[in-house]
């Protein structure tokens, strides 16, 4: 049985580019031969990994793969997620946006991007990174945003709960019209708040 199962996996992974063993997409036919899943096959070939990035390294990424975000001007920590030698995704974590929020205790995940190629996990294995490496930094508080036609499944994985929303506003007006920053057409949506309160 051994013999057969380390044939299979030699087999597969001769076979099978390496893009495709990482996608949630894999056919049929190579998802489950005998006891081997996809799951399975993303353990033994490539390891995820969360790593430190440089703001640069993070803001490079953001503009490559985004889908409606841009880059940010600073931050507090920026962490990203390998598997194997090949950065798939990244979070950019800084102060608070909103002026009232940022007590000094309190970070917003500003960004969080991926290549949006399947791999399971990634967005709440950096979710849950950031508020923990925020917690050893003596943070309370950590809050992130989505779009309200987003299901937030990741975040709710990782603990954080709803706890307000943001209304639109147009070119021109609110908050972007301060030194120092752009106005994205992403600010037109509602977007909902969702935190992460850090116990003691």
């Amino acid at each position: 049985m051994l013999l057969n199962y380390v044939s299979i996996v030699g087999f597969i992974a001769l076979t099978t580019p390496k893009s495709l063993l990482l996608s949630s997409k894999i056919p049929n036919k190579l998802k489950n031969v005998g006891n081997i899943n996809q799951k399975i096959l993303q353990k033994i070939f490539f390891k995820m990994k969360v790593v430190p990035l440089t703001l640069k390294q993070a803001n490079e990424f953001v503009d490559t793969y985004h889908k409606h975000n841009k880059k940010v001007v600073g931050c507090k920590f920026c962490i990203g997620v390998r598997v194997g030698d090949i950065l798939e995704a990244v979070a950019i974590v800084g102060r608070p946006v909103a002026r009232r929020l940022d007590d000094g205790l309190t970070v917003e995940i500003l960004r969080l991007c991926t290549k949006q190629k399947g791999i399971k996990n990634l967005c709440s294995m950096l979710y849950s990174r950031s508020w923990r490496l925020w917690k050893l930094m003596g943070g309370k508080r950590i809050l992130t945003y989505t779009l309200e036609e987003e299901n937030g499944a990741s975040l709710k994985a990782s603990g954080f709960k709803i706890t307000g929303e943001t209304q639109p506003f147009k070119k021109g007006t609110g908050w972007t019209t301060r030194k120092g920053r752009i106005w994205q057409k992403i600010q037109e949506q509602k977007r909902i708040r969702w935190e992460y309160q850090i116990e003691n």
